[in-house]
């Protein structure tokens, strides 16, 4: 009989091991541990105020487009936790230097760091991060004319630390350096 109740207890516990194991992984799988910067780039075309691009990203974004910006999105998932791609044309000047395109893309996060910035065909590129990468952040500034400036911004957030950070910001900065008028 002892040995009956001891089998049947270590049976309870492993069953209860496993379960509860499943549930941590799927849990953990939701949190947005998917290694994105894994995902292949493919050519698409849009449109922004009228400006046509070429840009490449991941299958299976949904885009939404209205007066100011087209976005995507992975449709399905939680926004926050996964990456968000927009193009937008702002009707300000481009940046001139550096300093400029640094200056405005950091302009809501200022206490970010820069983990990259460079000059790109046509304009600037900056990558950055807040302190615990939890709010990672490309943008290209393209000059369309002396007085319009097309902006990309490849981002993610996610509460805790996005796994594997330092990959997609490079990732991110891929996507919105193919960007082709």
């Amino acid at each position: 009989m002892t040995r009956i109740l001891c089998l049947a207890g270590a049976l309870a516990l492993v069953t209860a091991c496993s379960s509860s194991g499943d549930k941590a992984d799927k849990a953990k799988a939701r949190r947005g541990d998917k290694d994105w910067a894994k995902l292949p780039l493919k050519r698409v075309n849009a449109v922004a105020k009228k400006v046509p691009f070429t840009i490449e990203l991941p299958d299976g974004l949904e885009k939404s487009v209205d007066s100011i910006q087209v976005s995507w999105h992975f449709p399905g998932e939680r926004r926050f936790v996964t990456p968000r791609v927009a193009v937008n044309i702002s009707e300000l000047p481009p940046p001139l230097t550096m300093k400029d395109a640094v200056s405005r893309s950091l302009i809501m996060s200022k206490k970010d760091t820069v983990k990259a910035k460079r000059a790109v065909d046509g304009g600037f590129l900056v990558v950055h991060h807040n302190a615990k990468k939890s709010k990672i952040n490309a943008t290209v500034h393209l000059k369309l004319s002396d007085k319009r400036t097309l902006y990309c911004n490849a981002s993610q957030s996610r509460g805790g630390g996005i796994p594997n950070a330092d990959a997609i910001m490079d990732w991110l900065a891929k996507i919105c350096t193919t960007v082709k008028l």
